[in-house]
């Protein structure tokens, strides 16, 4: 079982799919009270079409993923007081990388799961929390 942290301050909990796997233990590793828990959606952004011109489109995106974040606050409210919800729109791990970095980030918790063929994968087989983990300025723990 993990403890809560030491000197993690800020968890950044990215939510997207339907894996549930990392949220318990971000909840441990944040702590109570002591450090701010925030579940990050990123809203991926089309590319080639100014956002201007989809405007409505993620607004709609928004409403569906702050309804979705409303419903992860409450159950993880049971373990921790205040956790925050934030959505972006861009690419994933870019956005996840980059969300990190400005808010000064000291963990980042996702879910991940195994690779399968055979090894090394060729270029584009990365999956997100991978690139995260490869590329977060702050600790990274992957959940299998």
């Amino acid at each position: 079982r993990l403890r809560t942290v030491t000197g993690v301050q800020t968890c950044a909990l990215p939510i997207y799919g339907r894996r549930r796997g990392s949220q318990p233990e971000a909840c441990r590793l944040a702590g109570p009270e002591s450090s701010e828990l925030i579940l990050l959606h990123v809203i991926e952004e089309i590319e080639r079409v100014p956002l201007m011109e989809l405007r409505g489109f993620y607004k709609r995106l928004q409403a569906n993923a702050a309804e979705r974040l409303a419903a992860i606050e409450k159950r993880i409210r049971r373990r921790h007081r205040h956790p925050k919800s934030e959505i972006v729109i861009g690419h994933r791990a870019e956005a996840i990388v980059r969300y990190a970095r400005e808010n000064r980030v000291d963990l980042v918790v996702m879910s991940s799961h195994r690779l399968r063929g055979k090894a090394p994968h060729p270029a584009g087989w990365a999956t997100v929390s991978h690139v995260v983990a490869a590329l977060a300025p702050c600790s990274t723990l992957l959940v299998k």
